[in-house]
């Protein structure tokens, strides 16, 4: 992997910092890069607390905007602010990661600290694929996007609309909204350990084989499925057309809602 000043001074990345400002509420820093990329690139995102969004886009680059807070300037050096091209320039990282502290003795100061806080927002071109999107607090947002998607949140959620590629979205502890603008092409896989999950198609698909499982919530869907009533984990699955793409849906404790857009209208 080169360091982040080969790949600024390679690649002519550009990077654009307001500095850092302080003040009685805390201390605050937002730099920018723009990151050119190729169609057979993948990226990685990772941060500790905050949100991350990633939105879709006409253009070949990437426009990566990392905003950091923090209660003072030292706690603002605990995370991370950089976008690293590899060698080949076929993979580019993006992290706003927190590091433990060099006295850290507790977890207040380890590398799970509540109180730094980034956001970062990624404009991609929509076919990019997200090797992994990794966040351990928080919320992820996605949305206008047609390349594989791989996004995990320990605590929060994950909202997602208007995917057009295979996406697998997971929660430890947090609830997964989707809603499609189109007929579904793509397998998608929504698991969550403690959440909820919904999804809202455009309407009932013309193709397509739709699986829930709940072990201990409820599942309702305006779409007809075939369910199992008796006590225990509720199952529900239904085949549509040529039963592809798979779409699955999996929670230990949580509900699931599976819905359509014309359902609004009635």
């Amino acid at each position: 992997m080169w360091s982040r000043v080969a790949v600024l001074a390679s690649l002519g990345m550009l990077s654009l910092g307001t500095g850092v400002a302080s003040s009685r509420s805390g201390s605050y820093d937002r730099t920018v890069y723009t990151v050119p990329v190729g169609s057979d690139s993948q990226v990685l995102v990772r941060a500790t607390v905050g949100h991350i969004t990633v939105l879709g886009w006409d253009r070949d680059q990437l426009h990566v905007e990392i905003e950091r807070r923090a209660p003072t300037v030292a706690g603002l050096t605990r995370m991370e602010a950089t976008v690293i091209t590899s060698s080949d320039g076929r993979q580019v990282t993006i992290s706003a990661s927190q590091h433990a502290a060099a006295d850290s003795d507790n977890e207040a100061k380890g590398t799970n600290d509540a109180t730094l806080e980034s956001t970062l927002t990624v404009y991609a071109p929509r076919e990019t694929r997200f090797a992994a999107i990794d966040l351990f607090e928080g919320g992820i947002t996605l949305k206008d996007l047609r390349g594989p998607i791989m996004a995990t949140v320990t605590r929060g959620g994950i909202t997602a609309d208007a995917l057009d590629g295979p996406a697998r979205l997971e929660t430890t502890i947090g609830d997964i909204r989707v809603t499609e603008a189109g007929p579904l092409k793509s397998p998608l896989h929504m698991r969550a350990f403690n959440g909820n999950l919904r999804m809202r198609l455009l309407t009932t698909p013309r193709d397509a084989r739709i699986l829930a499982l709940s072990l201990g919530g409820q599942i309702a869907s305006t779409i007809p499925l075939t369910r199992k009533t008796a006590f225990g984990p509720q199952h529900a699955s239904a085949s549509f057309g040529t039963g592809e793409p798979m779409i699955a849906l999996d929670t230990v404790n949580g509900d699931i809602k599976i819905d359509t857009s014309r359902d609004l209208t009635r």
